[in-house]
């Protein structure tokens, strides 16, 4: 299975590539007042407005301090950028660690982190 590896912290978590739309350094980070704590702010990627999530605290970790680089990822809840710690790697991996990217942008997930 071909998946992109999402470093958070010293983990890595996997998407399947196919929910994959962009790896790339983050760019300025506009706040959105009145969001949800794993709501980092919004970027732009390629002309489109993307939420920026804190993948760290949707999957039940500390918030995230150093986040340099995103993937973005959709999902059946629409499309959001995962925040990542270092560069995303395209890889092949076996038996990945998939994150649920259906459950990471269900919006009822991203409210109560």
């Amino acid at each position: 299975m071909e998946a992109l590896l999402v470093p958070v912290r010293d983990a890595m978590h996997a998407i399947p590539l196919a929910a994959v739309r962009a790896a790339l350094p983050l760019g300025p980070v506009s706040p959105l007042p009145g969001s949800p704590p794993a709501v980092l702010g919004a970027i732009n990627v390629h002309g489109d407005v993307v939420v920026l999530l804190d993948t760290a605290l949707l999957l039940g970790d500390a918030p995230l301090e150093n986040v340099t680089h995103a993937a973005v990822a959709t999902g059946r809840h629409g499309t959001a950028a995962l925040a990542a710690t270092a560069q995303p790697v395209t890889s092949v991996v076996e038996r990945p660690l998939l994150l649920a990217v259906d459950d990471l942008l269900d919006p009822a997930r991203v409210a109560s982190s």
